[in-house]
Parts: structure tokens; C-alpha cells; sequence
């Protein structure tokens, strides 16, 4: 089915479309109402997210996965960020509390070894 923004309300068949495609098109308009709020600023990015998140469940709507990206730290705990909607968690849960996505692997991010060279860059001076 076209995407909402190429269709001209004149153009559709209503009568002519599957109980499906009237729901995906209904969702499709919801969904352009959510984003015009963020846009405008009616709402934040975590309320949308989770309208966003209800809506496509309640409509059986399929949203897609996203994934951890594990980022460890030399002096801290690591940290779980979201792939989705960037929220940073302690541990990686099946699904992100901030945007309710489901959760694939957690990809591994090694940026804790530039932390290691500016900690070996101070220590070295003069040790």
C-alpha cells in the first residue's frame, strides 16, 4: 500500500478496500497526527514513542526491532542504549522501557578503550 503522504484523500476507495487496508490507512493517518504533534512540539519524543508504541499494538500494527548497543566503561558499570530511541539503561531488558521496542542482540561498542588511552596518556607522564 502507498504511503500516506502520496495519496490524495479523493483517491481513495473506501468501499473498494480490505478491512485490512482501511485499518493500515487509518493507522497511517494516527500516525502522521503523532508525528505533526512531536514536530510542533505538543508532545515529546518520549510521548510520542509511546502513543506511537500503543497505537501499533492496539492496530496490530508490526514495529520494528531494534538492539542494545553495549558500551562498557573502565571505572563505571556498563551501559545498554537503545538502538531506537537512544534511552540508556543499566541492563538490557527484552524490550526498552522508553520507547517499548523488542529487543534483538545487544551489539558490542568498544569505545571504553579511548577512555584506557587518555587514562594511559595521564599516567604515563613522567611515571
Amino acid at each position: 500500500m502507498k504511503s500516506l503522504h502520496n495519496i490524495a484523500e479523493t483517491d481513495i476507495i473506501w468501499d473498494n478496500m480490505t478491512y485490512a487496508e482501511k485499518n493500515h490507512l487509518l493507522y497511517l493517518k494516527q500516525k502522521d497526527l503523532l508525528d505533526q504533534f512531536l514536530k510542533r512540539g505538543a508532545i515529546t519524543q518520549k510521548q510520542h514513542d509511546k502513543s506511537l508504541h500503543d497505537l501499533s499494538v492496539k492496530m496490530g500494527e508490526k514495529m520494528s526491532a531494534a538492539h542494545w548497543i553495549q558500551r562498557t566503561h573502565l571505572f563505571r558499570a556498563d551501559e545498554f542504549i537503545c538502538s531506537a530511541c537512544h534511552a540508556v539503561s543499566r541492563k538490557p531488558y527484552k524490550q526498552c522501557p522508553n520507547c517499548g521496542k523488542t529487543m534483538k542482540k545487544a551489539k558490542y561498542d568498544p569505545s571504553w578503550v579511548d577512555e584506557a588511552e587518555g587514562l594511559s596518556a595521564v599516567l604515563d607522564d613522567d611515571w
